[in-house]
C-alpha cells in the first residue's frame, strides 16, 4: 500500500468537485443534529462538543458508539482535536449553497447565510448580522459576505488554525517535547520555552513532520498481514483444541469402563482436570485474540481516518492529529505474536490399561498438553485465570454472543470465533463464571475482513464501608466492588477419609499460641491437631457421649489464658466440652441451655461466648459452665455464623444474610455495623488480629478477606487466585495468616497481612 502522506500541494486544498462527490455525514450520531464543534475521540468517532460534555464522567468519556474510554485530563477543548476535515466540508458546502447554520442563532435550523465573521469563526444570517454589527463586543471583527468568501482563502483547508486555549492566537509553532508533540500558539510556546522544550516554526518543520507521520502509518499498516496470519493461527488452534478435547474425553470415558465403581471419584477428578486444562488454554487463546483484535481494530480505524482526512486538510491541521495517531499506532508497531502455529496448544489423554490391576489410581491416566507458544503467559491454572483474567472472561461471554453488523453482514472471523467460544460456556458455568455480571455495550463492527468488535471491560472500584446496616433486600444479587489484591495459599493439607490427617467434615478450625492448627472433624467425632507445616501431631475424641468422647463437634476455640481447647457440639448433645492443650478431658456443660450453637470464641479473661443460629441468641459462660450473660438478637441478626471479641467487651458477629458484621456490647446493645453488601458479601467468619484490625472473610465468587479498623473504617481487601468449594470456618494465625476449612476436605493457609508481624505478648482472640 502506498504511503498516505499528502503532498505539499494537494494537502492544502481539495477541489469543490471532490467535496461534492464525497459522502460525509454532517449530523452527530448522539444528538442527531448538525455538528457543532465536532471533536474526535481516541476511537476516531466524532461528536459535538456539547454532546461530549454531557457524557463526560470523572475526567473520561465513554464513546456512545463503541464504549472506548478516552481520558480528559484538562478539558474537552484542550484534549480532543477538532475534526477539521468535517469542518472544512461543512463550511465549503455552506458557502457554495448559501444555506447553512447561523453561528449566533440558538435553533438548529438551516437559514440563508449572508456573511461570515472571521473573528467569531461563524456564519451569520440576515438578522444576526444586524445584531452582530450593533453589539459592542463584536466591534472590530472582520466580516465577509458569502460572495466574497467564495473567492477568498478564509475557509476550508487554507483557513488558519486557532489555539484551543488562547482563542485569539494562531497556531504558529511546533513543540517536539514528548509531553507536547503538537502545534502551539505564541502564548503556549512561552510555557514550552520555560520548560526547555525544543520548538520550531511550523513553516520549517511541517513537511518533515508530515513525512514522519506518513512513515509511521505505513509501518503500522505493514504489520497487518502478520496480524491476520496470527489471527488465523489462533482460530485454527481453537478448532484443533476442540477436536483433541473430544478425543481425550472419549478416552477418559472408555478407560473408565474397565474400572469398578470405586474408581468413580478418580474419573471425575480426571474429567475436571481435562476441563480445567481445556478452559485454561482456551482462555489463554482468547486473551491473545482480544489483544490482537484491538490492534487490528485500531490499525483499521487509523487507516480509515487518514484516508478520509489527508486530502482535505492542511499540513498544520494534519499535525493536529499527530499525537492522537502516534498513540493509537504504538500497540500495532510493538505487537509480537503469541501464537505462531495451530500446534501451539495440545491436549491428549494418555492411559495405561495393562497396569490397571497393579496400580489402579496411578494407571487411570493423566492429561498431557503443550502450550509452549504461550510460555510468556501466567501459569496455566484455571482458577487463577478465572480470577486474574476478568478481561478474558468478558471476552468469552461477549464474543460468544456477537451480533451482526448494522449492514446485515457478519464478520466471518467473528462468527467462527463465536461458535468456538460457545463451547467454553458450560465448563465456565461449572466453575462459577455465571455469577459474573458482564457490562453490556454497543459493539462497534469494523471491516468484514479482519476487524473484531470492541469489548468493554468492567473495572472494579473502591467503595468505602458504611456504618449503617444494609439490608440484603436492597441488592438481589450483590457483587463485590472493593478493589482487592491477589493472594495465594502457601500450603494445604488433608483429604477425605477416616484415617490420620483425613477429614469427613472439617467444620471448625482454630490456631493456638504455638501456631498449631486445630480442626474439628465433625463426622469423625474428633479433634485433630497439626503443626504449622500441616503435619499431624495428635488427635483426641471418639464417637460417644461419655467423658472424653465427642459427638459431632462443629466448632473449636483456644482459651488465650489457659491454652485449654473449647469445643461445641451440635445436635443431639448441643453442649460445650473443655479439654487441656494435650487433649485430656476437663469439663462439659451447656446441654440444658444451648440449642443451636454456631459461633464460638473465648475472650481475654477466659469467658466463653457462643452465638446460636435459628434462635438468634448470644450466651456468655465462665470456665465452669455458669451463664454470666445472655441476650436475644432476633431483630438484629438473620444468619449468624461466627463470633469474636475485643478487650473492650465488644462482640463482633458475622451474619451471612446481612452481608456485614454486627457489633454488640456484652449486655446486648448494638454498637455499629461493619461492612455491608458489595463489600463483605455473605461473610463466613470474623476475627480480630494482633494489630487490632477486624478481619472479615467471605467466599462470594472468590475467597475474600476484607480488613477494617474496629471503628468500621475500610483498610484493604484481598481475594484468592483460586476458587473454593463451600467454606466451613476460618481462623487467624499468629503472623498475618488466615486458615480456611473447606468442604473439599482440605485446610488452606493464606497470608493476608505482613509476614514480618511478630507475635505479641497480649493474648490473641480467635473466632
Amino acid at each position: 500500500m502506498a504511503s498516505p502522506t499528502p503532498s505539499d500541494t494537494n494537502a492544502s486544498s481539495a477541489s469543490t468537485s471532490d467535496i461534492e462527490s464525497e459522502t460525509m455525514s454532517t449530523k452527530c450520531s448522539f444528538c442527531f443534529k448538525p455538528y457543532r464543534l465536532p471533536r474526535i475521540l481516541n476511537c476516531f468517532h466524532v461528536f459535538c462538543q456539547s454532546c461530549l460534555e454531557r457524557v463526560l464522567d470523572s475526567s473520561r468519556i465513554s464513546c456512545p458508539v463503541c464504549k472506548t474510554k478516552t481520558k480528559i485530563p484538562n478539558n474537552i477543548e484542550q484534549d480532543l482535536p477538532l475534526d477539521y476535515a468535517l469542518l472544512n466540508f461543512m463550511e465549503k458546502d455552506a458557502v457554495e449553497r448559501g444555506v447553512g447554520f447561523c453561528g449566533l442563532c440558538v435553533s438548529h435550523e438551516k437559514k440563508e447565510l449572508v456573511s461570515r465573521c472571521l473573528d467569531c469563526s461563524g456564519f451569520l444570517c440576515v438578522d444576526c448580522q444586524l445584531l452582530h454589527d450593533r453589539l459592542l463586543q463584536f466591534t472590530g471583527h472582520k466580516v465577509l459576505g458569502i460572495n466574497e468568501l467564495k473567492d477568498s482563502e478564509q475557509i476550508g483547508g487554507s483557513r488558519a488554525v486557532r489555539c484551543e486555549v488562547h482563542k485569539q492566537c494562531l497556531v504558529e509553532y511546533f513543540c517536539t517535547a514528548e509531553q507536547c508533540n503538537r502545534p502551539r500558539c505564541r502564548e503556549c510556546i512561552k510555557l514550552c520555552i520555560i520548560q526547555n522544550h525544543i520548538q520550531y516554526h511550523l513553516n520549517d518543520v511541517s513537511v518533515t513532520k508530515l513525512q514522519q507521520l506518513g512513515t509511521r502509518i505505513q509501518d503500522a499498516l505493514s504489520q497487518r498481514p502478520m496480524l491476520i496470519a496470527s489471527n488465523d493461527n489462533i482460530q485454527n488452534s481453537v478448532s484443533k483444541l476442540k477436536a483433541q478435547y473430544e478425543v481425550a474425553k472419549n478416552g477418559i470415558v472408555n478407560t473408565h469402563r474397565t474400572f469398578t465403581e470405586l474408581l468413580n471419584e478418580r474419573k471425575n477428578d480426571m474429567l475436571r482436570e481435562l476441563d480445567d486444562t481445556y478452559n485454561c488454554q482456551m482462555i489463554m487463546l482468547s486473551s491473545a485474540l482480544i489483544d490482537l483484535q484491538e490492534v487490528l481494530a485500531t490499525t483499521h480505524a487509523v487507516e480509515d481516518f487518514t484516508k478520509r482526512v489527508f486530502q482535505k486538510v492542511s499540513h498544520v491541521q494534519m499535525l493536529m492529529f499527530k499525537q492522537l495517531i502516534d498513540t493509537q499506532l504504538a500497540p500495532a508497531i510493538r505487537y509480537v505474536p503469541t501464537v505462531n502455529s495451530p500446534d501451539a496448544v495440545r491436549i491428549d489423554f494418555v492411559s495405561n490399561p495393562a497396569a490397571i490391576q497393579a496400580a489402579i489410581q496411578n494407571s487411570f491416566g493423566f492429561i498431557e498438553h503443550s502450550s509452549s507458544a504461550l510460555a510468556n503467559k501466567d501459569h496455566c491454572n484455571l482458577s487463577s485465570l478465572l480470577n486474574n483474567n476478568h478481561h478474558a472472561l468478558e471476552l468469552t461471554r461477549q464474543l460468544a454472543n456477537l451480533q451482526m453488523s448494522s449492514s446485515g453482514k457478519s464478520n466471518p472471523l467473528q462468527t467462527s470465533m463465536a461458535q468456538q467460544l460457545q463451547l467454553l460456556m458450560p465448563s465456565l458455568m461449572h466453575h462459577g463464571v455465571d455469577n459474573a455480571q458482564p457490562q453490556s455495550s454497543t459493539q462497534r463492527m469494523g471491516s468484514t475482513e479482519d476487524i473484531f468488535s470492541k469489548v468493554d471491560m468492567f473495572q472494579p472500584t473502591l467503595v468505602d464501608s458504611s456504618g449503617t446496616r444494609t439490608s440484603p433486600g436492597t441488592s438481589s444479587s450483590p457483587g463485590n466492588v472493593v478493589a482487592r489484591s491477589k493472594m495465594s495459599f502457601f500450603y494445604k493439607f488433608g483429604e477425605y477419609g477416616t484415617g490420620h490427617g483425613q477429614f469427613s467434615e472439617p467444620s471448625g478450625v482454630a490456631v493456638n499460641a504455638n501456631g498449631d492448627i486445630l480442626v474439628a472433624d465433625t463426622n469423625n467425632h474428633r479433634i485433630q491437631v497439626f503443626d504449622y507445616n500441616g503435619t499431624l501431631k495428635f488427635e483426641f475424641g471418639e464417637n460417644g457421649k461419655e467423658k472424653g468422647q465427642l459427638l459431632y463437634p462443629n466448632r473449636v476455640a483456644v482459651c488465650p489464658v489457659t491454652g485449654q481447647i473449647v469445643i461445641t457440639e451440635r445436635s443431639p448433645t448441643h453442649q460445650i466440652q473443655i479439654f487441656t492443650s494435650k487433649g485430656e478431658f476437663v469439663n462439659k456443660f451447656g446441654s440444658n441451655v444451648l440449642q443451636h450453637p454456631r459461633g464460638l470464641t473465648v475472650d481475654w479473661q477466659g469467658r466463653i461466648l457462643v452465638v446460636e443460629c435459628k434462635v438468634m441468641r448470644v450466651l456468655i459462660f465462665n470456665a465452669v459452665g455458669d451463664v454470666l450473660e445472655r441476650f436475644n438478637c432476633k431483630e438484629n441478626l438473620e444468619f449468624p455464623n461466627s463470633i469474636a471479641t475485643n478487650n473492650r467487651e465488644e462482640i463482633f458477629i458475622s451474619d451471612n444474610r446481612l452481608h456485614c458484621v454486627v457489633v454488640f456490647t456484652y449486655k446486648g446493645d448494638i454498637v455499629r455495623h461493619i461492612g455491608g453488601a458489595n463489600i463483605t458479601n455473605y461473610p463466613i467468619g470474623v476475627g480480630i488480629n494482633r494489630m487490632g484490625d477486624v478481619v472479615i472473610s467471605d467466599n462470594h465468587n472468590n475467597f475474600n478477606v476484607t480488613v477494617f479498623s474496629q471503628n468500621g473504617d475500610f483498610k484493604y481487601g484481598l481475594e484468592s487466585k483460586v476458587k473454593h468449594a463451600q467454606c466451613f470456618d476460618v481462623a487467624l494465625g499468629l503472623d498475618g495468616e488466615i486458615v480456611l476449612a473447606s468442604k473439599d476436605f482440605r485446610i488452606y493457609c493464606y497470608r493476608y497481612g505482613d509476614a514480618g508481624i511478630q507475635p505479641s505478648r497480649l493474648p490473641m482472640v480467635y473466632n
